[in-house]
């Protein structure tokens, strides 16, 4: 099982309701009650403050951003549900797995024939099974990002294996 997310809301001493407003000011109280530079640098203190401090600024880089926090919540809520509950919602790393492989397999053939499809395959295998620290898969994570930045990153993919391809 993973760890758990931080509770950010707790971390701020807000709501979940909280409006940007109330997150910006809470984070600002925050900061200062808990910055290290208070305290002198031999203090004792300064490993605890420094590493609340570090969570405080994750805190409000998750919560100022509302594509960020919409994320985070949905991730909480989904770590609510029961562990049984959530393993039947979510595919196996398995699943990507094979999913990777078939899907390595067929762009190495395209791009190089029989030992690009082996190739691919092999390395398709292992993507397939990346999770990032949210445990969502590249393929997720991709689909998240907004549309330009995914024509972007498609484009800048699909020059790379060209030039690849072209230059063998």
């Amino acid at each position: 099982m993973s760890d758990p997310l931080p509770d950010y809301y707790a971390i701020l001493e807000i709501t979940t309701t909280a409006t940007d407003l109330e997150i910006k000011t809470a984070y600002k109280k925050a900061a200062l009650k808990w910055h290290p530079d208070r305290v002198p640098v031999d203090s004792p203190e300064r490993g605890k403050r420094t590493k609340k401090f570090q969570q405080i600024n994750d805190a409000y880089y998750t919560l100022s951003d509302p594509r960020r926090r919409r994320e985070y919540d949905q991730e909480m809520m989904a770590d609510d549900l029961t562990e049984g509950e959530g393993e039947a919602r979510r595919p196996s790393a398995r699943f990507w797995a094979i999913a990777g492989t078939l899907s390595g397999a067929v762009l190495g053939f395209i791009v190089a024939n029989v030992p690009g499809a082996a190739a691919g395959g092999a390395v398709g295998n292992r993507l397939g099974a990346l999770r990032d620290k949210h445990k969502r898969s590249v393929y997720e994570t991709f689909q998240q990002l907004p549309q330009t930045e995914r024509n972007k990153l498609l484009t800048e993919l699909a020059a790379k294996l060209f030039a690849t391809a072209l230059s063998g």
